[in-house]
Parts: C-alpha cells; sequence; structure tokens
C-alpha cells in the first residue's frame, strides 16, 4: 500500500507551515510542512485497497439518451452517498517529492526524505475522490523554504514517490496488483479477492480483502446480502474484547444507574430568649431586627432593661 503521485499531477498548496525538530540546536536547518488537496479518479483508492472503488462507485443502470456508446458511466453507491469523509491512519517515510514551479526542469524543487502522513478524502459525484495529505520535508535551506512558501494557496504540478520497498530493484517493473475492476467482477463472481488474484498471471499472493458488509452481486444497495457476510472471527473478537474488559466497554453497554440523591435536612438552632414582653408574652433574642412590641416600646420612653429576661 503507497499513496503516490508518479506522474506530474496539479496539486493545491493549502498551507505551508515552519517545520522544526523537538530537540533543535542553534544552527539546525528547520523544514517544511506543506498541507496538500488534490482530485483524483476513483480508480485512485486502489493505491489504498484494491476493494476501495467498487465499495464507492458502480456502474450506473441503463444508459441514458445522448450517453456514447463504449462509454461506462459511474455512479456513487449508497456508501459513497454517505460517506462524506474518511481519514486514513497512516504514516509513509522517505518519499521524494517534486514539484514544478513551470520554469523548466532545472528549476524543480526536490525533497527528499519526506513524510507523508494525516491522508484522508471524500468521494463526489463525478466520480473522483479529493484527498487532503500532509508532507513534512525536514532540513531545508532557507532558500529552500522561502521559494515554498511563495507556492501557498496555489495550485502547482507535482509527484510523490513512495520509497523502493526492500528487495525490490526495478521502479519499472512494480509488483503486479489487480485493477479497480477485477475486484467487482470477483464480487459479481461470487469469489474471495484471493481467488481472483490467483487467476491472474503474476498476482497470486496478494492480500485478500473483505467486502462485507458491502454487496458483492453488483446489484443496487448496501448491507449484507446472500454472497456477503461477516467475518466467522467478528463475532467471537467482540466476545473476547468484553471479557477482557468488562460489560462496560461492550457495543452495548449496560446503562449506570442513577446515583442517589443526599438530602441535607436543615436542623434550625433556637436561641435562648433574652427579652420578653410581660403583656403579650412575645419574646426576642436579641439577634437580628427588633420586633414591633419593642420598638413601640422603647419609642414610648421604656428601656431595654426592663424586658431583659432575668437569669434564674
Amino acid at each position: 500500500m503507497t499513496f503516490e503521485l508518479t506522474q506530474m499531477t496539479a496539486v493545491r498548496v493549502l498551507d505551508v507551515r515552519t517545520l522544526a525538530a523537538k530537540n533543535r540546536e542553534p544552527g539546525d536547518l528547520v523544514g517544511a510542512q506543506l498541507l496538500l488537496r488534490a482530485t483524483l479518479p476513483i480508480a485512485s483508492l486502489a493505491m489504498f485497497d484494491p476493494a476501495l472503488p467498487g465499495m464507492f462507485a458502480r456502474k450506473a443502470a441503463p444508459k441514458v439518451q445522448g450517453q456514447l456508446d463504449g462509454v461506462e458511466e459511474l455512479e456513487l453507491t449508497e456508501v459513497g452517498q454517505h460517506v462524506k469523509s474518511m481519514p486514513w491512519v497512516y504514516d509513509q517515510s522517505g518519499n521524494t517529492i517534486e514539484i514544478d514551479r513551470g520554469l523548466g526542469g532545472t528549476s524543480n524543487l526536490k525533497l527528499v526524505d519526506c513524510t507523508v502522513h494525516s491522508v484522508s478524502w471524500k468521494v463526489q459525484e463525478g466520480v473522483s475522490a479529493t484527498y487532503t495529505w500532509t508532507v513534512d520535508a525536514p532540513s531545508l535551506a532557507e532558500t529552500i523554504r522561502g521559494k515554498l512558501t511563495s507556492l501557498k494557496r496555489t495550485e502547482i504540478p507535482i509527484t510523490q514517490v513512495a520509497p523502493q520497498a526492500e528487495g525490490q530493484q526495478d521502479f519499472d517493473a512494480p509488483a503486479p496488483r489487480l485493477t479497480p475492476a477485477q475486484p467487482r467482477q470477483a464480487n459479481a463472481e461470487g469469489k474471495t479477492v484471493a481467488q481472483k488474484a490467483a487467476e491472474v498471471k503474476g498476482a497470486a499472493g496478494m492480500k485478500p480483502t473483505v467486502a462485507w458488509p458491502f454487496p458483492q452481486d453488483g446489484t443496487p444497495g448496501s448491507g449484507p446480502n446472500a454472497k456477503s457476510v461477516p467475518p466467522a472471527d467478528a463475532t467471537s473478537a467482540l466476545l473476547a474484547d468484553v471479557a477482557k474488559k468488562g460489560p462496560g466497554h461492550s457495543a452495548n453497554p449496560k446503562p449506570k444507574a442513577a446515583a442517589k440523591k443526599t438530602v441535607v435536612k436543615k436542623v434550625e438552632s433556637r436561641r435562648p430568649a433574652a427579652y420578653k414582653d410581660p403583656k403579650s408574652g412575645q419574646t426576642w433574642t436579641g439577634r437580628g431586627l427588633k420586633p414591633l412590641w419593642l420598638t413601640q416600646a422603647l419609642a414610648g420612653g421604656a428601656k431595654l432593661d426592663d424586658f431583659q429576661v432575668k437569669a434564674h
């Protein structure tokens, strides 16, 4: 699995950022981080997995009037219509990026030992796939970084070549791969990708892919059907995970019981009466506002001590 642009491809430079090592010493060269975007045919998804093009696109049903004979029209599957964006957890180091600045081959910028990561794509009517990814180019001369910065928010042709696989000496003779149409043909025939690869000259030994839960018979619609079944170990793997982590980590965790509320009862403390009205028997603790009976008595010339409760 390699994400490559082996031919000059129009790419939009969304942003150019400074990339510095965490333990950078004074005088060490800093690099640049490029955020890129490109729109490619849906068949390009086969770079990641041969089954992906057939997952998101299919041959359009009945030919419409005016369509040229011999031209195969594609349309998005139900999966392609509902999956808006798909991230691909993927880091690819050792890439070589060549940027055509339109001034001739000798003026092209060549960035080596780059890391490609944060790859994501979304499919759209057309049928095409729009990719967004990040390239980290370490240790660049200041002049090179300045030229990269000037490319921000422009569209330029670039190539992106992954490092040569260990044991492979000839870039012109890559390992044989199934075409995007061949996995769809395997689905229609009820065969696995591994079985189809065995029929293709030189493609034996390819890593098989699992089509479930996507249709294998080529009919519209998605989900399991007679030829599409889940992997045999899917249920046992889930049960093993639940047994290891407990029911709280299962696909349908049990709801937690509601926490009981603690009711705090307010206990009022009563202070002994400090003053008492001999006529009405009403009392006052001596705290807070004076009661009306005491206020009226004091206003009539009485003294506060006249109402004080004598201690026994």
